[in-house]
């Protein structure tokens, strides 16, 4: 979720909570807790330390971590208690509600929670929401009005039983996809398990069917609802956003070779190097996002399904490159929100005037 979301949600859940119990007001109960949910967001500071490291483990892992919570809230509830001066027992409690919020909302997306850090690299992901969900923010954003407007505790409480209700009907869609997928599979199968549906912008009836075989993945973009899906493809902005969607009996499935089945060589060698270790850690579906051969450079470029989305390109793009006068291989990113720019995920590659010779990105 984004982190915007996160303090909403942290306000609401700590409003639900009585006043009476911790000697103070809805109010503050409301900014501690929005405080407190958006403070294990504060990872995504690692990303300019090491962007691999980032995806593999720093991200969603120590400040989501249940094992730690304890040690997050008491820190932070004991510094929120001096700024909004509020007993320290109550603060503590409050944060750990709040950041416990956070996981629990992370946890509903695809992108997992190491909810054992540093224990373990186990991260779950329910694949219920999209990172950016507008229904779920304005579920919340409701229950805090009803909240200020109403009774606190009991406005708190009632918005929070109507998100329950939409998190509910978001895993009953899910189920529906993968149901439908298997009915509509490009070849028999009975194998239910390997059915995966992950949640699609911009409404939970939009989701991305994934089934996975030995060698490789099809996937297929379903929309649950097609006389909705219709209507709103006349809209502005959306069309392009929502045009991949069918109905379930005319999905269009896509292959893709994973890339230890590929068959070419480049591929293979780039996807088992050492510098890769932190991305296969990180992707579930991977696959081959590019390999090119540029003037003297040849590239080698993953990604992953979770994260491929119409019209856009995929946000987390990691591969390898190297020059014709050498066979070493050199991990590269590319940049968020472009075609080609690349950068070097080493800063001595980046000095090299080997590497950077003849490569032109348009």
């Amino acid at each position: 979720m984004d982190t915007a979301t996160h303090a909403l949600l942290g306000a609401l859940v700590t409003r639900a909570v009585s006043a009476s119990a911790t000697g103070t007001s809805p109010t503050r109960h409301g900014w501690i807790g929005a405080v407190a949910a958006a403070f294990p967001d504060i990872d995504y500071l690692t990303y300019w330390i090491d962007p691999l490291a980032f995806l593999a483990q720093w991200h969603r892992g120590p400040t989501h971590s249940l094992v730690l919570l304890p040690l997050w809230a008491t820190l932070l509830g004991a510094l929120l208690a001096w700024m909004f001066a509020v007993p320290r027992t109550a603060a503590i409690a409050l944060a750990a509600l709040a950041i416990a919020s956070h996981i629990g909302a992370d946890l509903l997306t695809s992108y997992g929670v190491h909810l054992l850090a540093p224990l373990s690299n186990w991260h779950p992901a329910l694949d219920f929401s999209f990172v950016v969900d507008a229904l779920f923010t304005g579920v919340v954003i409701l229950g805090l009005l009803a909240s200020a407007r109403w009774r606190p505790q009991a406005g708190a409480s009632v918005g929070l039983l109507v998100l329950v209700l939409y998190i509910a009907t978001q895993a009953w869609l899910k189920s529906a996809a993968e149901t439908l997928a298997l009915i509509h599979a490009p070849t028999p199968t009975t194998a239910e398990h390997a059915f995966h549906a992950l949640p699609m912008a911009p409404l939970p009836v939009y989701w991305k069917v994934i089934t996975v075989r030995d060698e490789y993945y099809a996937e297929a973009y379903l929309v649950l609802m097609p006389a909705l899906h219709e209507r709103l493809r006349r809209l502005p902005g959306v069309a392009a956003l929502i045009r991949p969607y069918q109905a379930p009996s005319r999905l269009v499935w896509r292959e893709h070779v994973t890339p230890p089945a590929s068959p070419s060589a480049a591929v293979r060698q780039v996807w088992r190097h050492p510098e890769m270790a932190p991305f296969r850690r990180f992707a579930r579906y991977p696959v081959v996002y590019r390999d090119e051969l540029r003037g003297a450079q040849r590239c080698v470029w993953f990604t992953d399904l979770r994260y491929v989305f119409p019209g856009l390109p995929p946000p987390f793009r990691y591969g390898m490159c190297r020059h014709s006068h050498s066979q070493a291989w050199h991990p590269y990113r590319l940049r968020w929100f472009t075609v080609d720019a690349r950068v070097p995920l080493n800063s001595r590659d980046e000095r090299n005037p080997i590497l950077q010779k003849g490569f032109d990105p348009h």
